[in-house]
């Protein structure tokens, strides 16, 4: 909406590593014919979102949201919040190029009550685990060895504290932990502890402390072992920081560990 009244159907088209609107796309049509083109804002000029819902019959519907947002010298930007308590319907809609239609709703509940919101769950449905760990932390990357192997990693900000979670399909714990010991054979001055067994969740799982160094600098480690008998699974969860950060590595930890939960992984 321009400071003058006139109107004009409007996209924000926004940077997700930034997380700040970088352009706006006005959209002109007329019968069948659709045309877009550049909006170059002045201050003062409005924006009004829309929600998009999907109605009993299938059809988007549009809906105005309250809220205006007016163009100033700073970019809109947005951010994430956890969703309010409560039962949903997601319901997801598909169009081919033929212009078939599929769709299909699922109700879900959303229990986010005392939700600590330094944290987030860890989105990846391809092993079948979950933890928190803190939200301003990186979304999994996948790093695949040259066996084809998988490991997903979360880092903090600098990428000096990280997490690394693996899935193998083994007889034993003392067969993964060998494993496991063998991939930081490479290593002249790693040194690893004897493995502790400890209840996690239920799951009767194997602890081990380690140490190597990196550039002159000490970096420890903890890992442990958990055998997922419903998965046909055993994770590795690998955590690693320098030395002068354990004690926040060690909060990470604790809660990635506290907070631990398995599920059937998704396979497509």
């Amino acid at each position: 909406l321009w400071k003058s009244g006139r109107s004009q159907t409007a996209y924000l088209i926004v940077d997700t590593e930034t997380a700040a609107v970088v352009s706006v796309w006005g959209v002109n049509e007329s019968g069948d014919n659709v045309a877009t083109s550049v909006i170059r804002p002045a201050l003062g000029d409005e924006f009004r979102p829309t929600w998009r819902f999907i109605d009993e019959t299938g059809e988007v519907v549009l809906v105005p949201t309250d809220d205006v947002l007016t163009f100033s010298r700073e970019p809109f930007t947005y951010y994430y919040v956890p969703a309010y308590s409560g039962d949903y319907e997601l319901t997801i809609l598909v169009e081919d190029v033929a212009g078939n239609v599929s769709l299909d709703t699922v109700p879900l509940t959303v229990d986010n009550e005392d939700l600590d919101t330094d944290y987030r769950g860890f989105k990846d449905v391809s092993f079948g685990i979950n933890f928190l760990y803190p939200w301003v932390w990186t979304d999994p990357t996948v790093i695949e060895d040259e066996e084809g192997g998988l490991t997903l990693n979360v880092s903090d900000e600098t990428g000096e504290i990280n997490i690394y979670i693996e899935a193998y399909s083994v007889e034993t714990l003392d067969e993964l932990l060998e494993i496991k010991l063998d991939e930081f054979s490479y290593l002249d001055d790693f040194a690893a502890k004897d493995p502790e067994t400890v209840d996690l969740n239920g799951y009767e799982s194997y602890y081990v402390d380690y140490t190597y160094t990196d550039d002159g600098n000490l970096v420890e480690g903890w890992l442990v072992l958990v055998p997922v008998l419903e998965n046909s699974l055993a994770y590795s969860l690998d955590l690693d920081a320098p030395e002068e950060r354990l004690d926040e590595a060690d909060a990470v930890f604790g809660t990635m560990l506290n907070s631990l939960t398995f599920f059937e992984p998704y396979t497509d």
